[in-house]
């Protein structure tokens, strides 16, 4: 069965998804594009070699009586409100990382989806790429054996990426620095990878390499998982280089360490080294598209109502450690992710039958 889509926000990162949805017709049928800037808007649909309705306002398309499922890839701040209209207009919602800036309204759009019976599903594409999936089922064929410390880095130099005046730099609209806006990936990442995250302390910087950005670019954190396995997690908008990929301003790597012995993908493969003797094995050749792979993720769990991988739900707790992060930076001291979810209530977690 084809979905029709409705997009609502035009900018950047909907050319990504836009490309997924252009392989994917026998899935997808785009019949709406949304944006403030209508030229925005304009632009994307001209992509698409089918007609479009065009809208400046949100609350139009919704109202479209053709859009089944709507991708939201707005602001930061514009998340919450905007996914919590589109279910209570009965529609399915993929939503771009960050699911919210906090956890009380990340918790409200999940009760929203739970009252209507839509799937909400947010946009971690680091859980559907090919060369995370190896690394997950390497894990969980034990090939390290019980992990015991996970390293994991993303740098970027965002001054090189974006515009002085973007609203990524601006706190207010972002919800934060670099936590919020790039590490928000790994953090779900190792959720995903090695287990819930119990415990953080952080600290955090602002560098002299993003002069109009009003919020971190360097960020230190130390992750105790309820696994009882410990993470160090490096997150930088200041790097002017980065030395864990061939692509110079941009690069991410993950190293687990097991009982077993230890992978990681510095170098944009996967290498083990495992076993008595420490045989090395390297895994490579990825080349897929998980922007892709997520919309026939979204596909299948709209049609057959099952939880998506990445599901509203699952990526609550995502929220509540970046929001330990940044209490523990603020306080520099330890801050439990529990300490986080009290904040939120009780209630709030009971009726979301979140444990």
């Amino acid at each position: 069965m084809q979905l029709r889509v409705g997009l609502i926000g035009c900018g950047r990162i909907a050319y990504a998804h836009l490309r997924g949805y252009k392989n994917l017709t026998e899935l997808f049928s785009v019949v709406a594009c949304c944006d403030t800037n209508l030229k925005a808007a304009k632009a994307l649909a001209q992509e698409l070699d089918s007609d479009v309705a065009i809208f400046d306002n949100y609350r139009s398309l919704l109202e479209h009586q053709d859009v089944d499922v709507v991708d939201i890839t707005l602001p930061h701040s514009e998340h919450a409100s905007t996914v919590i209209e589109s279910i209570n207009a009965g529609k399915h919602v993929l939503v771009e990382k960050p699911m919210a800036t906090n956890l009380r309204d990340a918790c409200q759009m999940v009760y929203a989806a739970q009252q209507k019976g839509v799937t909400l599903m947010v946009a971690q594409t680091k859980r559907y790429s090919e060369i995370y999936q190896k690394m997950k089922s390497l894990i969980v064929d034990g090939s390290i054996g019980k992990p015991l410390y996970v390293r994991a880095g993303v740098d970027s130099l965002l001054s090189e990426l974006r515009s002085p005046t973007d609203w990524l730099l601006k706190k207010s609209i972002s919800g934060g620095g670099v936590i919020m806006s790039n590490g928000v990936h790994l953090i779900d990442l190792l959720r995903w990878l090695i287990g819930e995250v119990s415990a953080v302390y952080a600290l955090t910087r602002q560098s002299p390499l993003n002069p109009t950005m009003d919020c971190e670019d360097v960020a230190s954190c130390l992750l105790e998982f309820e696994n009882e396995a410990i993470g160090d997690l490096a997150c930088l908008y200041a790097a002017k280089a980065s030395p864990w990929s061939n692509a110079v301003i941009w690069g991410e790597f993950v190293l687990i360490y097991g009982t077993e012995g230890i992978l990681h993908n510095i170098g944009d493969e996967i290498r083990l080294i495992s076993g008595p003797e420490r045989k090395l094995q390297i895994f490579n050749g990825f080349n897929d598209d998980p922007f892709q792979t997520e919309l026939e993720h979204f596909h299948s769990c709209v049609l057959s109502a099952c939880e998506p991988l990445s599901s509203g739900q699952d990526n609550l707790n995502t929220i509540a450690v970046i929001e330990a992060i940044y209490w523990s930076a603020e306080k520099r001291s330890r801050v439990t992710v529990s300490e986080v979810w009290r904040e939120v209530g009780f209630s709030d977690k009971a009726v979301l039958n979140f444990d």
